[in-house]
């Protein structure tokens, strides 16, 4: 089941979009995840996190929710971040359950 698009995919949108900026994710040296959020704002206020994931030999281990918080408290910061949206498969239940636990600080699905 996929869960999350391909990386490479996810690059050539960055290099195509120049308003989406790519992000390792690394912890000790070691790139654990990815993650492409747009670092321009849409009209209604909102930001997107386009892409976000972790690989999966380094998933439960809390990288993931270290990494999108702190992408969250840098875009919340802006004075013009109404909302954050993140796009996600809507079946990816651990994504849903992490984006719920961050539910309070701007985050939308």
């Amino acid at each position: 089941m996929e869960l999350v698009a391909c990386n490479a995919d996810s690059l050539l949108h960055a290099t195509n979009e120049l308003t989406s900026v790519p992000y390792g994710i690394f912890s000790e040296g070691m790139m654990v995840g990815f993650i492409l959020f747009d670092n321009e704002i849409y009209k209604d206020g909102y930001y997107w996190i386009l892409r976000f994931m972790i690989d999966e030999r380094f998933q439960g281990k809390g990288y993931g929710k270290l990494a999108i918080g702190e992408v969250i408290k840098m875009l919340s910061a802006r004075v013009v971040c109404k909302q954050i949206r993140v796009s996600h498969i809507p079946h990816n239940i651990a994504a849903n359950k992490l984006y719920k636990d961050l539910g309070s600080q701007k985050l939308e699905s």
